[in-house]
């Protein structure tokens, strides 16, 4: 069974808490576990944190976020948009670099349909700051949730506290 389909069934059966997910993916022999993403404050985007699942596979490492998609709505949305929304899945199983250009494209999408409707696009929506989410700096497995652990840089692997711009 393929790693998609194995995060579908677990998020299906279990839909309450990243743990659970990661408990999963671990008894079925994955390298999976808690991420947590922390990112400061710049002058286009506040600060923030985010939690996900990464797992590795050959070196690999693949991000999965079990709410995905609403990562990306908005209020009044245009049709179109509204139609890029649909293609988007509700859980996202892939490599950082597909990630990036998904969000991309979709927030340029978001930021057009805003400014169809006339609205503002809040910083939150913009691809810089929906990109910190996946691309910062984090914490892997269980010090994620207490955060004892120094945060990896995404882009060089490197341990520290570096923080940088998306």
């Amino acid at each position: 069974m393929r790693l998609v389909d194995n995060v579908t069934k677990i998020v299906e059966t279990s839909k309450s808490c990243l743990k659970i997910v990661v408990n999963e993916l671990v008894s079925l022999g994955y390298d999976a576990a808690l991420c947590k993403s922390r990112w400061e404050k710049s002058s286009s985007y506040p600060a923030g944190e985010y939690e996900y699942v990464d797992v590795m596979i050959d070196g690999e490492r693949l991000l999965i976020d079990v709410d995905f998609k609403s990562n990306f709505e908005i209020a009044r949305a245009t049709k179109t948009y509204k139609s890029i929304l649909q293609t988007l899945p509700c859980i996202f199983v892939g490599k950082a670099d597909r990630l990036q250009r998904i969000i991309i494209l979709v927030c340029e999408a978001a930021k057009k349909s805003l400014k169809k409707k006339g609205l503002h696009v809040p910083p939150w929506r913009r691809a810089e700051y929906v990109k910190s989410k996946w691309m910062s700096p984090y914490v892997r497995g269980p010090d994620a949730e207490d955060d004892k652990q120094e945060p990896v840089d995404v882009l060089t692997k490197s341990v520290g506290s570096i923080v940088f711009g998306v």
